[in-house]
């Protein structure tokens, strides 16, 4: 929603200057990335990704902490990148403002985090393939559970644990051993560089149009 605000604020001062001929949209675009980076991605994954990876307990490896890294910053770009296309292509800020939480709500629960992909309704499971929330957390689970063994405790209930991840994923968490932990990264970095093309694209060229 932040990314969402904030170009509303730079829309004005875009077209005026855009008008005078002070830089193309791919400057825009491109300076704007960047910026945007230290903002969105640098000191969240300082402040907040690195303190939850160590106080949470999760796998105490370079290679895996690496790779959550590497997860957690392109999650991040990707939920910026939605906000800045749906402010760039909605006009009325209000509207805009109003779909974000709705759309980020929707692509959250389809994720597989709160509702597990085998409990989710037929007739909107192919949506959770359009969410980025799917593809980060399986890659978050993937690089947290697969190839490590538990110990399991003795359950009073009588109930077994599973002490494979492998297990884990595929019995919990609807994960298949099918499921690659770069091929969800690659797909996240698909989504950003799809909604910055988007954003592009209807700056270069619908909004040229609105002005003429």
């Amino acid at each position: 929603m932040g990314s969402v605000n904030l170009f509303a604020q730079e829309r004005s001062l875009l077209m005026r200057e855009r008008a005078k001929g002070m830089y193309q949209v791919g400057a825009y675009m491109l300076a704007k990335t960047m910026s945007d980076m230290v903002n969105t991605v640098l000191m969240p994954l300082v402040g907040f990704g690195t303190t939850v990876y160590w106080l949470g307990g999760l796998r105490a490896s370079f290679e895996a902490f690496a790779t959550y890294l590497v997860i957690f910053a392109t999650m991040l770009t990707v939920a910026h990148s939605l906000g800045l296309t749906l402010s760039i292509v909605i006009n009325n800020v209000a509207i805009a403002m109003a779909l974000a939480p709705v759309i980020s709500v929707m692509l959250m629960i389809l994720g597989g985090f709160y509702i597990p992909f085998s409990h989710i309704p037929d007739s909107v499971y192919w949506l959770s393939y359009l969410s980025f929330a799917r593809y980060a957390f399986t890659a978050f689970c993937i690089n947290e559970y697969r190839g490590k063994s538990y110990p399991c405790g003795d359950d009073p209930d009588g109930r077994e644990c599973p002490t494979e991840g492998d297990v884990y994923l595929a019995e919990e968490r609807d994960i298949p051993d099918s499921d690659s932990l770069w091929g969800s990264i690659a797909v996240l970095v698909g989504m950003q560089v799809g909604f910055r093309v988007i954003s592009y694209l209807v700056l270069r060229f619908v909004h040229k149009q609105q002005r003429q």
